[in-house]
């Protein structure tokens, strides 16, 4: 048996993808879904299925239909292999323009086994897909992160406090928060303050 992950999710498309653009892509009808108005289409090797609305419209003789593709969504599909499924949304990706903004996610969850949970998800940033993998911590790497956070963030303040425009009443207790503020972030650096964020 090999190893396999269950997919979710779907992203939503704005603006929708155009007739013309679907009609010069690799998707093709597939199905009708539950509403006679919204059809699945398919594309070879895209475990991806594009939504497409239909949009009927009376015209002299008859009716016409605009088809627009207005979401992503991942396919149900049992003992699913999910590794080659980025390079599958960036292959999405080129055959549109880089005008639609892709809205959601899809999550993942492998097998895991021994190495611990295998969770991961995949979202598009500036129109590639890109994936995530959770980290698990335990509560002494969480302390360390959320002291390193909290070391930077007061490291922050002081350097806005420094950048903040001359003021003469301020100015002299100024200096004493910024030396307050780099005092206490290196403490934390240290290991000799309580976390507090």
């Amino acid at each position: 048996m090999s190893y396999t992950t269950r997919v979710s999710g779907e992203f939503t498309i704005e603006p929708p993808i155009t007739w013309e653009e679907i009609k010069d892509s690799d998707f093709q009808h597939s199905h009708q879904a539950d509403s006679s108005s919204v059809a699945t289409w398919r594309a070879p090797r895209i475990d991806l299925d594009l939504i497409v609305d239909m949009i009927e419209t009376d015209i002299e003789g008859g009716v016409a239909y605009r088809y627009s593709g207005t979401k992503l969504r991942m396919r149900q599909i049992d003992e699913y292999r999910a590794d080659g499924l980025p390079g599958q949304l960036d292959k999405v990706l080129a055959m549109f323009d880089g005008d639609h903004v892709y809205e959601g996610r899809l999550e993942a969850e492998g097998e895991g086994g021994g190495w611990g949970p295998d969770v991961w998800r995949l979202e598009v940033v500036e129109g590639k897909a890109v994936k995530t993998s959770a980290m698990m911590l335990y509560p002494d790497d969480l302390k360390a992160e959320r002291t390193e956070y909290a070391a930077g963030l007061l490291r922050l303040i002081a350097n806005e406090v420094e950048a903040l425009p001359q003021d003469y009443e301020l100015d002299p207790g100024r200096g004493d928060v910024k030396a307050l503020l780099r005092l206490k972030a290196d403490e934390l650096d240290a290991g000799e303050g309580p976390v507090t964020v």
